[in-house]
């Protein structure tokens, strides 16, 4: 009995009236988002003169599909690789003229911009 009562999540069900404001609440005790959304669902359908539902576990809002939430936490994945790549990729052109790297390099005081004597006389 202590275990489930651990495992209930507290969410607040805010019904939404014709101009999308919070018309109503009420709180609900539910195992997890799914089934907070479901309850939401079923409390709303029962009261027809709300137009929308939002439901809350303390300051975070519940989605209303949660494969959403999954493929949105992909596509950002994927973003912070293919930003990981390109500064993989680009970084060693934009390193500073004052760099240990940049001295070392063949070439590095053309692309520096770093003119030295010897190459003036040739």
């Amino acid at each position: 009995m202590g275990r489930t009562d651990a495992m209930m999540h507290t969410y607040r069900c805010y019904f939404l009236n014709g101009r999308s404001h919070f018309a109503a609440v009420e709180v609900v005790e539910c195992g997890n988002d799914r089934a907070a959304f479901r309850r939401a669902k079923q409390i709303l359908a029962a009261r027809p003169a709300f137009s929308g539902i939002e439901v809350w576990e303390q300051g975070r809002r519940v989605p209303e599909n949660s494969s959403w939430t999954t493929a949105f936490r992909l596509i950002r994945c994927y973003l912070r690789i293919w930003a990981g790549l390109l500064l993989a990729r680009y970084a060693p052109l934009a390193t500073p003229p004052w760099s240990k790297r940049s001295r070392t390099e063949p070439g590095c005081d053309e692309r520096c911009g770093r003119i030295d004597a010897e190459s003036m006389v040739k």
